[in-house]
């Protein structure tokens, strides 16, 4: 699984080896629940913002190699990050923090919602389905029932058993 941190500034070249920028965003489609490209910020500073649509990307590990680039408008991730989620009773869950994306098919498999800095310390991250979401344009409505399963992140602590120095 990724999360969008883990291409924030990766390197991207073509397929000559040159290098065209790096990773600015994430391009996604939120009705289908997937990554559909990446925002490229070039090297030159006069150059304009590149497109590539996932069918382009040829590699990704710690650099991306791509075939070439297009010229489509997506919504990017940081457009929405940050925006508040309500439920179906008006209640504020937090905020989306970041989202969960399956390695293989760059599918968006779990929206993380966090609900502010001592919440999350005490109690962690709750981790909803994009599939229970609305996306609106002041903030996302999640349908889902309070008698579901919740996924949340909690903080743990390490004991070090097991550690030798």
């Amino acid at each position: 699984m990724y999360r969008t941190k883990d291409f924030d500034y990766m390197k991207v070249l073509n397929t000559t080896g040159k290098k065209i920028g790096y990773i600015k965003d994430i391009l996604i489609d939120f009705h289908e629940s997937k990554v559909v490209g990446f925002l490229i910020s070039p090297l030159s500073l006069f150059s304009k913002k590149q497109t590539v649509l996932m069918e382009n990307v040829i590699s990704i590990n710690k650099v991306m190699i791509i075939k070439g680039n297009d010229k489509q408008s997506f919504i990017c991730f940081k457009e929405i990050k940050d925006i508040e989620i309500f439920n179906l009773n008006g209640e504020m869950l937090g905020v989306l923090e970041d989202i969960l994306i399956d390695s293989y098919s760059f599918t968006i498999k779990g929206l993380i919602v966090a609900s502010g800095l001592i919440h999350k310390l005490l109690y962690g991250k709750n981790i909803i389905l994009p599939s229970n979401c609305i996306l609106g344009e002041d903030f996302i409505l999640h349908h889902m029932e309070e008698n579901k399963i919740n996924l949340i992140s909690i903080p743990h602590k390490s004991n070090h058993e097991g550690y030798y120095e």
